[in-house]
Parts: C-alpha cells; sequence; structure tokens
C-alpha cells in the first residue's frame, strides 16, 4: 500500500486488517494503532479512499497522528468515571437535568432514595420523581426562572415532598444549582431523604409534650399543698394571740416552704425554658420599692453571716418603668441569694445605673469566686461546682436568670475571680415611666379589714379543702362574707343562689374546671358582671389571654402572698381597706 499524503511517518506499520474497513471500496474514515520503526505505538486517523492508478485500482490514504488527542480523551474518560465513581458514593442524591426538565443522570444514592435503577429516569422529564400537586407547578418554577431570573428553589435549600417508584411519598430537604455553558443550562439537585428527621423531630415533640402534661400535673400538685402551707403561715402571722416564740417557729415553716418552693419554681422555669414556653409579662412597677423589698429579704441572711449587704442606686435610674417584673426580681433574688451564700466575709453590694443599653444592675461580692474551669459551665443546667454542691441547690439559679435576661433584651454576663469575688451585671432596656403610675401608698401595709360596712360577698371555688379554709380564714377576718363550692358545676349552682360580687375560681377541678364554669357563668349573668379571678397552680400557664377568653378578669398563680390577693380582690371591686400602720413582716427571712 502506497501512502500519499503521509504525515512524515515513513515506515510506520498500519495494522493489516484495515481493509477489512472497507465498504464498498471506500474505506470508512477509523482511529487505529500504529508502529514506528523504534517499536513505539502512537494513534492515528486514517482516511482512505479508492482510486485509479494507471488503469489499475489503488488506495490513497492519509494518515494524521492523533496521540495526544487520544489521551487527552483518556484523561477525560478516566476523570469522567472518576466523577461518576464519587458521585455514585455520595450518600445523598444527586441528579442533573437540562432546562426542558430531562433527567441527564442519576447517581447511585438518588437510586436508593426513590426505587428508581438510572435507566428508568435518565431521559424522562424530573416530575416522575414529585408527586402531582407538585409536579404541576415544577415546569413553571423552572420556565419563569430562565425569563425572568425570578427564582423559587435555584440556590435556595428548602423542604419538599419526593415520590418513589411505588407511588409512596416521603420529605425530602433539596439543594438546586446551575452551570451555564453558553445558552445551554444544566440543573443539579441534591437532595436528602428527611424521613427519620422528622420522624425524630415528632418524637422529640411527642415527648416535650409528654413532659410539659407532667411538669403540668406535677406543678398543680407540689404548689397546691404549699399554697396552703405559706398561706396558713400568713394567716397565723396576722393572729394578735400567737407568742413570739410560736411567731418564730411559725417563720421556720414558712421559710423552709419558700425555700422548697424556690427549689420548685426552679425545675419548672428551667423546663418551660426549654419548651419555649417562658414569655415576657410587662407591667408598670416602682423599680425602688422592688428594689428596697430585695434588700429587706436579704438582710437577715446577710446578717446572721455577718456580711454587709448595700444598695447603690444613682440618681437617674427612674423610679417608675415598665417591663417584667417578676423576671427582673427572680435574677436579682439568684444573684442577691447566691453572692451571700458564697460570701464568708466582707459583703455584697447591688448597684444600679442608667447606660445607653438600659438600666444596668451590678451585683459584688467578696466571697470565694469562681475558678477559671466552672466559669465556663456556670451558665449550664445542673452544673454545680464543688461550692455550689457543698452549699446545696439545684445548679438551676444561673441558667435561669441568663435565660431570663436574654428573654427581656439583655446580656448576663460574669468577672470573677478566685478567693477576690465575683460581679454579675446585665442592662434591661425598661421603658422609664412618669409619677402617673405612682403604686398606692398602703400596697406593702398589712391590710386588717373593710373600709365601709357594706356587706361583700366572695364564693370560693376550688377542690381543696385546705385551700378553701385559708380563703375562707382570710377572707372572712377580712370582713367579707363566703360561701363554697368544690367544682364548676357547684359554682355555678352557688352564683345562682348566692349572688356573689366576686368569684375566686380554681382552674383545675373535677366534674366541671374553673374555665367552662367562668364560661358558663357569663352566659348566664342578665345584669352587671360580677368579678372572677382565675387561681391557678400550674406553672406552664403562657399567659393570662387564655383566661380573659373564658370570661375572668385577671389571674393569680398559687402560692400567693394574702396581701396580694386581698389588693386584687379591692381593685376589682373598687372598696377600700384599713390597714395595719406598721410595715408588713417579712417572713421569707
Amino acid at each position: 500500500m502506497r501512502q500519499n499524503g503521509s504525515t512524515g511517518n515513513e515506515g510506520i506499520k498500519i495494522n493489516p486488517n484495515f481493509r477489512s474497513l472497507l465498504k464498498d471500496g471506500t474505506l470508512v474514515p477509523a482511529q487505529l494503532e500504529a508502529l514506528r520503526p523504534d517499536g513505539a505505538r502512537f494513534w492515528v486517523e486514517s482516511f482512505t479512499r479508492k482510486v485509479d492508478w494507471q488503469g489499475a485500482p489503488a488506495y490513497f490514504s492519509v494518515h494524521v497522528d492523533i496521540t495526544e488527542r487520544k489521551r487527552a480523551e483518556e484523561a477525560l474518560k478516566k476523570s469522567e468515571s472518576h466523577l461518576a465513581s464519587i458521585l455514585d458514593t455520595a450518600g445523598d442524591g444527586i441528579v442533573t437535568m437540562d432546562d426542558a426538565c430531562i433527567v441527564q443522570s442519576f447517581n447511585k444514592a438518588a437510586e436508593h432514595i426513590f426505587g428508581y435503577s438510572a435507566l428508568d429516569v435518565i431521559g424522562r422529564n424530573v416530575n416522575v420523581l414529585m408527586p402531582p400537586e407538585i409536579a404541576d407547578i415544577h415546569n413553571g418554577f423552572i420556565d419563569r426562572y430562565l425569563q425572568t431570573g425570578e427564582t423559587a428553589i435555584i440556590g435556595v435549600g428548602r423542604e419538599l415532598t419526593g415520590r418513589r417508584k411505588d407511588g409512596s411519598t416521603f420529605p425530602l430537604f433539596l439543594n438546586v444549582s446551575e452551570v451555564r455553558d453558553g445558552d445551554r443550562v444544566t440543573f443539579t439537585g441534591i437532595l436528602r431523604d428527611i424521613s427519620e428527621l422528622k420522624r425524630a423531630e415528632q418524637q422529640l415533640i411527642e415527648a416535650n409534650q409528654a413532659k410539659s402534661r407532667f411538669l403540668s400535673h406535677m406543678s398543680h400538685e407540689l404548689r397546691n399543698p404549699l399554697s396552703a402551707i405559706l398561706g396558713f403561715t400568713q394567716l397565723l402571722k396576722r393572729d394578735p394571740t400567737l407568742g413570739e416564740e410560736h411567731l418564730n417557729d411559725m417563720r421556720i415553716i414558712h421559710s423552709s416552704a419558700e425555700h422548697l418552693l424556690e427549689l420548685i419554681n426552679d425545675v419548672l422555669d428551667i423546663s418551660k425554658i426549654e419548651a419555649g414556653m417562658e414569655t415576657v409579662q410587662e407591667e408598670e412597677f416602682d423599680l425602688y420599692l422592688n428594689l428596697e423589698g430585695l434588700m429587706d429579704m436579704f438582710s437577715v441572711r446577710a446578717t446572721v453571716k455577718g456580711l454587709t449587704l448595700e444598695m447603690d442606686v444613682q440618681a437617674d435610674v427612674p423610679q417608675y418603668v415598665r417591663g417584667d417584673r417578676r423576671k427582673v426580681r427572680q435574677v436579682l433574688i439568684n444573684l442577691i441569694g447566691n453572692a451571700i451564700k458564697f460570701t464568708d466575709q466582707g459583703g455584697v453590694r447591688l448597684e444600679v445605673s442608667r447606660g445607653v443599653e438600659g438600666i444596668r444592675f451590678k451585683v459584688k461580692d467578696t466571697g470565694a469566686g469562681i475558678s477559671n474551669e466552672d466559669l465556663n459551665h456556670i451558665f449550664e443546667p445542673f452544673h454545680q461546682a464543688d461550692r455550689t454542691a457543698a452549699a446545696g441547690g439545684t445548679g438551676l439559679g444561673l441558667p435561669i436568670s441568663k435565660n431570663f435576661v436574654e428573654l427581656m433584651g439583655g446580656q448576663l454576663t460574669v468577672d470573677s475571680r478566685e478567693n477576690e469575688g465575683s460581679v454579675f451585671a446585665f442592662s434591661l432596656p425598661l421603658k422609664a415611666l412618669g409619677e402617673e403610675t405612682l403604686p398606692r401608698p398602703d400596697d406593702h401595709k398589712t391590710i386588717t379589714g373593710l373600709a365601709g360596712h357594706r356587706d361583700w360577698r366572695i364564693l370560693i371555688v376550688d377542690d381543696e379543702r385546705v385551700n378553701r379554709k385559708f380563703l375562707k380564714n382570710l377572707l372572712e377576718r377580712t370582713g367579707f362574707t363566703t360561701q363554697e363550692a368544690v367544682n364548676g358545676s357547684e359554682a355555678i349552682h352557688q352564683f345562682e343562689e348566692f349572688s356573689p360580687h366576686l368569684i375566686l375560681m380554681d382552674v383545675r377541678m373535677p366534674v366541671m374546671d374553673g374555665m367552662e364554669a367562668a364560661r358558663r357563668i357569663r352566659e348566664m349573668e342578665n345584669e352587671g358582671r360580677i368579678a372572677i379571678i382565675a387561681l391557678t397552680a400550674n406553672a406552664f400557664v403562657r399567659n393570662e389571654r387564655e383566661f380573659i377568653r373564658a370570661g375572668c378578669d385577671s389571674v393569680i398563680s398559687k402560692p400567693f402572698d394574702a396581701g396580694d390577693l386581698l389588693l386584687s380582690v379591692g381593685k376589682l371591686l373598687q372598696i377600700e381597706f384599713t390597714y395595719d400602720e406598721s410595715p408588713a413582716d417579712n417572713l421569707a427571712g
């Protein structure tokens, strides 16, 4: 064979079987492997045709060296094979499609997720992987994106519903990206079956709901007897015949019950925080009066340990503010209580000032301080350093304080050194108010009776006999006339027979609960509206709105202060009380 038009590789040998490639006398263009004289192999692309040469048939061939191209093609094949291997070993499903939504590739994970083989899906519309209600609108998303650039799915991770080969549906998480090559657009979807995650989420929700139900029940069962203990100790304080020795014994009982209540509230508070049920309940209050009350509360405890307890409130701090009084008070109780607990010499100081972030509170002590190791964990629930475990407590005070401060828009910080003391500080955006919100001057005095002579009737509704007895004694000693009911059904009957001016309605009762009874009483009212105060021992009540919707005028949580209850009654009935001129005794000391 004569190799006219050769590429200069004289002496090369072509596969002798190339004639088998001839078809109708014309050689189809072919890629052949050739040998050089030195035995080296290389690739040529051969173009051959039959010609007439001096009256005899001959073949004219052109051979082009394509070795480099073949090497590049081989490298590309290896790269594609490597990429395919990566895609097929990926844990997430990977699907590519063109701008007509036709599937171009479908990896092993996608096969496992959807139950289809790649051959089943490639070349078909990607809608085969979607339930009908999604498939109907999917192509419209792509068309709108290509025309306007407006995206609903491109570059946005989102949860969708997928459909398997057997027709079953499942939740998936999808990320879609695009690659443009000139006018050609390829979309790549990376997806993950999140069925197990969703099942775990549902189990967690159910577990949290069960936990909340349990804690709600335990809240009621624990706080109800504590309400009776604390209530009767308050009544005993009002008894003028009680001797000093018995009064001191009563103080011990009251203090121990309050400590138990604090431990219960700590556990319930942290559970409410974890369940996302804790909310900010704002009200207008006298900040100065509340701070002075805290100093009174801890003064005896500090004196017993031989510590000084000081408070410094800067002149520019507003006296009347709006915020969550209970949470502010609880945080300061936790911080001051801890400071006294862990200080054996020196003292504790509360500083209150005004700054750009709001009102700033600092609690300083000269106590044992906190080690660097414990500083990293003190805000973790149930964490107790050696000193904390020795001193007692739940290890929840600081985590609760941190969460309360953050919930109110602040941040709790600590600066502490071992054997030098600690400083806990936080700022809160409490809104300053004017003097029009002055509290009643008698709020901190002991109520002794009714100022007028009108017969005020109050219906006490509670399934616990001890709770009814406490309320009956408190109200009748103050001058009210009372009647009792043990459930909501009896409350409705007594409402008609007794015609009370106000009802103290326990929320949780057998036969008919307090909320249903309140709703029915509101429906039965013909003339005027009686006042209803809901009483609840459930620490998991979110806010007062559910009680207002049921027809209650306000809600009081058990255990409650006797004076606070009487003031709430007086406010709703618009009545005046008589007071003991001496300040109310603080039983917490």
